[in-house]
């Protein structure tokens, strides 16, 4: 296995998604789907937390990046990722369900590509189910 310092920016994407589904899965979470796109837009990680659908947002940085994890949610991602959401719960058929949005976070160092932190932040936004 290649080290995260040495792949592309496609592979360290799917890396720190495995990485975040894994962490996910110990917290309890049940992970249904990952990678899941439509036309408006898509969602890293879609997991239940109990009876509640969460959409999973992963940011991975290394830690001398000029952007922390927590600032790639811009008001333009939230507005395709509602849109992704609405679509998904179209398909389910389920307009009613309880849904969230979190983030994982992974800061990375730059040398090593050793994992420096994980963050969870549960609910960096939530809207209503009207369209």
């Amino acid at each position: 296995m290649r080290a995260i310092v040495d792949m592309d920016s496609k592979a360290k994407g799917n890396w720190g998604e495995d990485i975040a589904a894994q962490y996910s899965s110990r917290r309890g979470y049940n992970v249904i789907s990952r990678n899941w796109h439509c036309r408006a837009g898509e969602t890293d990680l879609i997991a239940y937390d109990g009876a509640t659908l969460v959409f999973i947002e992963v940011k991975l940085r290394s830690e001398d990046y000029f952007q922390s994890p927590e600032e790639a949610i811009t008001a333009v991602k939230k507005r395709r990722l509602e849109k992704a959401i609405h679509q998904y719960l179209e398909q389910l058929n389920d307009d009613e369900c309880s849904w969230r949005v979190d983030m994982i976070a992974i800061v990375i160092t730059k040398a090593t590509g050793l994992i420096y932190r994980i963050d969870v932040y549960q609910v960096i936004f939530q809207t209503d189910n009207r369209r």
